[in-house]
């Protein structure tokens, strides 16, 4: 018994260094040999995987606090067809993305919006998206500021949601935060 399993765990290595892998599984090899481990070696040696080094030049995912995404607005009570409320969401998405835009733009300029929302593109959003609704853009032309570029303003321009019992120029995203009035 002991014998097949040291032939067992013996091929297990020399096809993983064949394929160049350095810790293979082989399918029964725990219940003939008792161990728990995938490589015995490397739990006695008590050894953990190296961690993976962080690629140079890519930045860093934002830290949840400094750029948070609040969460949408509950469409589920709405009344309307499916595809009035795919678009919906679509939009409610279109603005979660130019806010969470807006928010890493302000972290690295000294918490200021741009006065533009076309200084996003396409450092921080790859371009700005278009209404699903509309097949236009409904957003640019409703974008403004406060004097101290702290606070912003934006919305859905149009009645594009009506089907959906949204109001005329809506949803708006304002200082963060998706609304549907």
């Amino acid at each position: 018994m002991v014998l097949g399993a040291c032939v067992i765990f013996l091929l297990g290595g020399v096809a993983g260094w064949m394929l160049g892998r350095s810790n293979v599984q082989v399918p029964g090899l725990s219940k003939l040999t008792g161990s728990k481990s995938p490589s015995p070696t490397a739990a006695a040696k008590g050894k953990k995987p190296p961690a993976k080094p962080a690629r140079a030049g890519k930045a860093e995912a934002p830290d949840r606090d400094d750029v948070s995404q609040k969460p949408l607005p509950d469409i589920s009570r709405l009344k309307g067809p499916a595809k009035a409320r795919q678009q919906l969401k679509g939009c409610l998405t279109n603005l979660s993305r130019i806010s969470l835009a807006l928010a890493t733009y302000a972290r690295g300029h000294d918490h200021q919006v741009p006065r533009k929302l076309k200084e996003l593109v396409p450092k921080y959003i790859p371009k700005l998206p278009v209404c699903p609704a509309a097949r236009k853009d409904t957003y640019l032309a409703t974008y403004k500021t406060d004097k101290d570029l702290e606070g912003y303003k934006l919305f859905c321009e149009g009645h594009f949601h009506a089907k959906m019992g949204v109001p005329k120029n809506a949803p708006v995203l304002a200082d963060g935060r998706v609304r549907l009035k």
